[in-house]
């Protein structure tokens, strides 16, 4: 019955909290993020501050019990849409928009391609979900491209992928499936990973 906040200033409870957390993780999310929270292609590592919901105890209590575009009906749902696959941008707006964004977190861009109507595509297309300045808002799920981290690869042929036809990933909804005690355990006992806020 006690708060996130009260688990984690009262000591028994919050080794209690670590204890379970770190048994029904290993049962139910090392599957996808791995033994440590490290993560791989497509799973987010929970040990950074790359976090698409925000890295808060609360956020991160939040997404466990509801997923992400699990189903559940207070699940988070944010979705990228896909831009060549759907016809939304050309093949030449792809491959400028992409290269516009590679070019501002650091990677190679290919010879030759227009980068400020890349720019113009981004601010037209993209910007009201990762912001203008690409840092992503995290009250849509929608990821910073100026990151360490890429969930699906960082290079210039991963984002151009994502941008034609994107992999929109799935969590499941935990509330139905653990009991609240393990759930709010699972929220701290990832919290600790050191990667939240």
């Amino acid at each position: 019955a006690a708060s996130l906040e009260d688990i984690s200033k009262d000591q028994e409870l919050l080794q209690f909290a670590l204890a379970n957390g770190a048994a029904a993780f290993g049962d139910n999310c090392a599957p996808c993020h791995g033994s440590g929270g490290t993560g791989a292609e497509g799973y987010p590592s929970l040990q950074d501050d790359t976090w698409i919901w925000g890295g808060s105890l609360d956020a991160i209590y939040t997404t466990l019990q509801y997923g992400i575009r699990s189903g559940n009906d207070d699940a988070r749902v944010g979705e990228m849409p896909a831009f060549g696959r759907d016809e939304l941008l050309g093949k030449e707006e792809i491959s400028q928009v992409s290269n516009f964004v590679a070019s501002r977190a650091g990677l190679e861009t290919e010879d030759g391609v227009d980068l400020a109507a890349g720019q113009t595509v981004y601010e037209d297309n993209c910007a009201a979900c990762h912001g203008e300045d690409l840092k992503g808002i995290q009250d849509v799920g929608a990821p910073s491209l100026l990151s360490a981290n890429y969930l699906y690869g960082k290079s210039l042929a991963a984002i151009k992928a994502q941008v034609r036809n994107p992999r929109n990933g799935v969590m499941p909804a935990w509330v139905d499936r653990l009991d609240p005690a393990t759930v709010k355990s699972l929220a701290v006992y990832v919290h600790s990973f050191g990667g939240g806020q």
